[in-house]
């Protein structure tokens, strides 16, 4: 039934789970990492999940069946995020990759200069939130969707664990127990919370 209200959850034993909010109940299990889930997402009918057996993997809802998998990073692939053409994950590899939804083929592997731990994107801005307590920020700056790197932002004290952009905005929230907001076309920092 797609008029319910789901949300899905990834877990240390390898499942990514599919809940009915609105009952408050578990409707399905899948297991089909061989490693604990450390990033999952849902869109329409599809489940992307990623995890510690380096691996990216989409699944069916309405089968519960592995559909595609993403193969290439030699570490746990901590994050991700994705359009309609492109899936940008970052890896304990010390890597970012862009990928090709349509293909699954990696159109450019990023070597960063330390652990990248999560990735937002917006339109052609990708940010990257990393163990060094910057803000990588990349740019797709012409049709060949290469990313290429425009700007970091210093100001954490500690590494950087979770991200995301809106409008001209990059909001980070850090292990040193704050969070930041960054205005993209300024590289300024715009503000500080707890």
């Amino acid at each position: 039934n797609d008029r319910r209200n789901l949300l899905v959850s990834g877990d240390s034993n390898n499942y990514v789970r599919l809940w009915d909010i609105e009952v408050g109940s578990q409707i399905q299990a899948m297991n089909q990492h061989t490693a604990a889930v450390r990033c999952v997402k849902r869109c329409g009918h599809a489940i992307i999940s990623s995890g510690a057996d380096n691996r990216i993997l989409f699944s069916d809802t309405r089968t519960g069946k592995h559909v595609r998998g993403f193969y290439g990073h030699k570490g746990t692939v901590n994050s991700f995020a994705f359009d309609d053409r492109l899936l940008i994950s970052v890896s304990t590899d010390s890597t970012a990759k862009v990928w090709d939804l349509g293909t699954g083929r990696v159109i450019q592997t990023i070597q960063m200069s330390a652990r990248p731990n999560c990735v937002a994107r917006l339109g052609d801005t990708v940010a990257i939130g990393a163990s060094d307590s910057l803000v990588h920020v990349f740019h797709s700056l012409d049709s060949s969707r290469m990313m290429t790197q425009t700007d970091q932002f210093y100001g954490h004290e500690s590494e950087i664990m979770g991200i995301t952009l809106c409008g001209d905005l990059c909001i980070t929230g850090s292990i040193d127990r704050r969070v930041k907001m960054w205005v993209l076309d300024n590289a300024w920092e715009a503000g500080e919370g707890i």
